[in-house]
């Protein structure tokens, strides 16, 4: 006789066991902040790419270019602040070109050079495809402001480099 047929009950099953937590449940305390920072640097990356863009396009245009060669070559400027001169990464104002060859350009651009730094005020305005420079100087750190003169109008035309024999003087002062 075996032991079911003589009266005696198999004991009863316990609690089912519990069901495997998941991926989440597991690694939660060091997934979260991952996702977290991984999401804030994201945000972070497409903001220095946006602002690298931007100003990566300000640089390349003619406004922004003759205004710092001029500054670079300008000896008052190299005398003050000494040389090589050259121009800080981050600067402020815009340049804005329409179709129709017009445009202005609004910039403060920050410059060292050797024994000092300046700020590089331009203000220009584009007429015909070309730049005419109403305010091109350096204010230096001790607030000496010096007056720089282009050697020629820029063409943002991207064709040409050439100057312009019409242009060979800055628009202030005349």
């Amino acid at each position: 006789m075996d032991s079911t047929s003589a009266g005696v009950i198999p004991p009863l099953p316990g609690p089912p066991p519990p069901a495997p937590r998941g991926w989440w449940r597991r690694h939660w305390e060091w997934a979260g902040p991952g996702l977290a920072g991984t999401g804030l640097l994201l945000v972070v990356a497409v903001v220095a790419l946006v602002v690298a863009a931007l100003l990566g396009t300000m640089k390349s245009s003619d406004a922004y270019r003759v205004a710092v060669e001029t500054a670079q070559r300008d000896p008052a400027l190299i005398a003050a602040i000494g040389a090589p001169i050259e121009p800080g990464w981050f600067f402020s104002g815009n340049v804005a070109t329409r179709s129709g060859g017009t445009g202005e350009a609004d910039l403060r651009i920050p410059l060292r050079g050797s024994h000092g730094q300046a700020d590089l005020v331009v203000e220009a305005g584009r007429v015909d495809g070309r730049w005419l420079y109403t305010t091109l100087e350096a204010v230096v750190e001790g607030g000496e402001t010096i007056p720089l003169r282009t050697g020629q109008r820029a063409s943002d035309t991207g064709s040409s480099n050439r100057i312009d024999a019409a242009s060979k003087r800055n628009t202030k002062g005349d």
